[in-house]
């Protein structure tokens, strides 16, 4: 009785410390409105199941740029065999638990409120801020990127010389790319403010305009006099990772792009029918991830032998050799789209975590407040804007990738003034 009275003595004042704790991560509770007013609600035309697919798409993977590593990290059987258990054992699970709490709990905000409502404010708070540092990175590269590939479409506008004089002339330039970077960034927080629908229906226009050129591109490769595809089943040893950073870097890759399926609960309280939308798009978004990522691995893979020499680009190279400039034209455009897809996609999903936030008084309940007739979390949109905006105009590609995604870990990382090509494709 002694030994119970104490270990209860002890869980009483532990929850009283964490109760505590948990109050310090609302600190704006005694705000003067009241947590209903700023309830995000459905917006008129609620978003259905092709819309909530192509936000999901782009949430997790955006096509199958981003890939190609696997094959030089691991050889094509094992990159192939990764590619196809993953969805089974990672994503599936995680697909269904976003599925269940969005019809259990049809609020937005995903995962904010599920901690919040599992363990209370204080891990609700942190899981929140680190995923919006995290995401407002994300977000902050694809704008850079969009400017590399122009750059490298237009050697004219790259600099020619190196030197203080080449510098000097290069700052109008480098001001232009600023420019344009917060232009993209203007743009996507325009289509989030003027409404949920108008970005669903733009993510599943991009999906399906993104997944064209790899339905080119893989029956270029079956076409081709080199496809071989028994050598898909190759086996041998020296394809695969050498040592355990290898194995590392090959499960991180297939992971990193096969993960994301939380994001579409963000928008669980704008989605119509939301038990049949949920699982109908999620499973539908897994299907067309799993078959873009394989078919085109495949085929290309089984038309090419220089497995070791793929990279980061490598579809695009491929392209050209199975059909051409204008093959290669077209997967490089279709980059270019699922960048500016995943970006506004981000940047829709971002702002409902801070709307979420902000309603549970983590953040001040401002952030919440929905336009009028709109409907939308505007100064949740205009202030993540902002931050990427900010992040976006300060910092080179490389230290962004970094930060984002901890990629010192895996293998050491070139100099920027020595960055021949920058990284060609999106991926969240």
């Amino acid at each position: 009785m002694t030994i119970g009275r104490s270990l209860g003595s002890a869980f009483g004042s532990l929850a009283r410390r964490l109760d505590r704790v948990n109050a310090l991560a609302v600190p704006f509770l005694d705000e003067e409105d009241t947590e209903d007013d700023y309830a995000l609600l459905p917006p008129p035309k609620p978003l259905k199941s092709l819309q909530l697919m192509g936000i999901a798409f782009f949430a997790v993977s955006g096509s199958a740029y981003g890939i190609e590593e696997s094959v030089a990290a691991g050889g094509p059987f094992l990159a192939l065999l990764a590619l196809l258990l993953a969805p089974v054992l990672w994503s599936a699970p995680m697909l269904m638990v976003a599925s269940e709490l969005s019809v259990a709990m049809p609020q937005s905000g995903g995962y904010i409120v599920w901690v919040n409502s599992a363990f209370g404010a204080l891990p609700s708070m942190l899981n929140g801020m680190s995923n919006l540092l995290c995401n407002v990175l994300d977000c902050a590269l694809y704008p850079v990127l969009l400017t590399d590939y122009l750059q490298r479409a237009l050697p004219a506008l790259r600099p020619s010389a190196a030197g203080a004089e080449a510098e000097a002339a290069s700052l109008p330039l480098e001001m232009l790319w600023v420019v344009l970077r917060l232009a993209l960034v203007a743009v996507a927080a325009g289509l989030n403010v003027a409404g949920v629908n108008l970005v669903g229906h733009a993510a599943g226009g991009f999906m399906l305009l993104v997944s064209l050129p790899f339905v080119v591109l893989t029956v270029g490769a079956v076409a081709s006099p080199d496809f071989a595809p028994a050598t898909l089943l190759d086996t041998s040893a020296a394809l695969w990772p050498e040592d355990a950073a290898g194995w590392y870097f090959l499960g991180t890759l297939v992971l990193w792009n096969t993960c994301g399926y939380d994001s579409a609960g963000m928008l669980a309280a704008e989605v119509t029918a939301p038990r049949a939308t949920f699982p109908r798009a999620l499973w539908g978004a897994l299907a067309l991830t799993t078959a873009l990522y394989v078919v085109p691995l495949a085929a290309c893979a089984a038309a090419s032998s220089d497995w070791h020499e793929w990279r980061e680009g490598q579809f695009a190279r491929l392209a050209a050799d199975f059909g051409g400039g204008g093959l290669a034209v077209l997967v490089e455009a279709g980059a270019v789209v699922s960048l500016v897809a995943v970006l506004c996609t981000l940047m829709c999903t971002t702002s409902r975590a801070l709307a979420a936030m902000a309603q549970l008084r983590m953040l001040p309940a401002r952030l919440a407040q929905l336009h009028p007739t709109l409907g939308t979390p505007v100064a949740a949109v205009l202030a993540n804007a902002v931050m990427v905006g900010l992040v976006t105009s300060l910092f080179r590609f490389e230290l962004l990738m970094e930060l984002s995604m901890f990629f010192w870990l895996l293998e050491p990382q070139p100099q920027p003034d020595v960055l021949l090509e920058p990284h060609p494709y999106p991926n969240p």
